[in-house]
């Protein structure tokens, strides 16, 4: 399996990197206005969009708004796609606008500083975090920082051995080119440090029904995809901090995310083609700051990055 993996991590690469080039060097910008029927303003125009899958349900509601205000007479064009489809369609100028649940990847940084581009202007409307997740009825309930990375890196490393438990745990996460996996090689240094056996799952929602009816399953999803689900449970983390300082494992709520008393926090990007106060620039800033919008993140469960808080957690 791992094998598979990294095959497909050096195809979509060298892919990544011929869009990249032959796009790139052509030099031209297919968003400039060439007749006054391209004009735009703020809330005028035509805006095509792609966004991670990831984060599609919870930003729905937000293009929903947007497109619901009077003021605002935008043709909005979504594409849902994973991320790293995503991103290709931003290096590759097929898009102004882009959304992700990831920063970008090594291959990804590098092929822009070879080509001597600056990060691209973003915003971060929100945030959350990616939890690992078992079956309710598990006698399994909290790790540490050290036993995530241990399993995920050593082969030989047995959870189920260590904490008494019936059952041989299996990993399950999605796809190599979506958020959800670029994090856990982030929590891991790099995919090369993966040595665990994973079951990659398509669909979020197959991913998660799998964890619910098996307790010998362990999934890897963001905390809004399973908040409400009375059938799993996320499991607590503890971890030291960049001082050393200990943190003790805490229930999965995003007052934690907030304080950063969590260790696996995941950031909604906004990325943008152009630094330009266009309707890219405007479209993000709504999605970003508009009070209602704000609002809306925070009735979801997620942590809005525009608001102010007073934090009430019981712990």
């Amino acid at each position: 399996m791992r094998t598979l993996v990294s095959k497909k991590s050096k195809i979509y690469f060298l892919f990544t990197a011929f869009l990249f080039f032959i796009l790139v060097s052509c030099g031209d910008n297919k968003f400039e206005a060439n007749n006054p029927e391209d004009h735009e303003t703020y809330n005028s125009g035509k805006l095509e969009i792609y966004v991670d899958d990831a984060i599609a349900d919870v930003m729905d509601s937000v293009f929903t708004m947007y497109k619901a205000e009077r003021i605002t007479n935008v043709d909005l064009k979504v594409h849902i796609v994973n991320a790293r489809e995503a991103m290709v369609k931003l290096l590759a100028r097929e898009s102004r606008l882009v959304m992700l649940a990831r920063d970008y990847l090594n291959d990804e940084d590098s092929l822009m500083k070879l080509n001597g581009l600056k990060p691209h202007r973003k915003f971060i409307p929100a945030s959350e975090a990616l939890v690992f997740f078992v079956n309710k009825n598990s006698k399994l309930d909290t790790l540490n920082h050290k036993e995530v990375v241990s399993f995920l890196t050593d082969s030989g490393y047995n959870l189920s051995e260590k904490f008494n438990l019936s059952e041989q745990l299996t990993l399950l996460s999605r796809d190599i080119q979506t958020s959800e996996f670029a994090t856990l090689k982030n929590i891991i240094g790099s995919e090369a440090n993966l040595k665990k056996e994973i079951i990659y799952i398509n669909k979020t929602d197959s991913l998660i029904t799998l964890v619910e009816n098996n307790k010998s399953y362990m999934g890897v999803a963001l905390y809004s995809k399973i908040m409400k689900n009375d059938k799993v449970k996320p499991l607590r983390i503890g971890y030291s901090d960049s001082t050393g300082k200990w943190i003790s494992p805490k229930p999965i709520h995003p007052g934690w995310f907030l304080q950063n008393l969590y260790p696996y926090r995941v950031f909604y990007n906004i990325y943008l083609l152009e630094d330009k106060r266009n309707l890219a620039f405007w479209f993000s800033q709504y999605c970003a700051t508009e009070r209602k919008v704000v609002q809306y993140y925070q009735r979801y469960g997620i942590v809005p990055e525009y608001a102010k808080f007073k934090l009430h957690i019981n712990k």
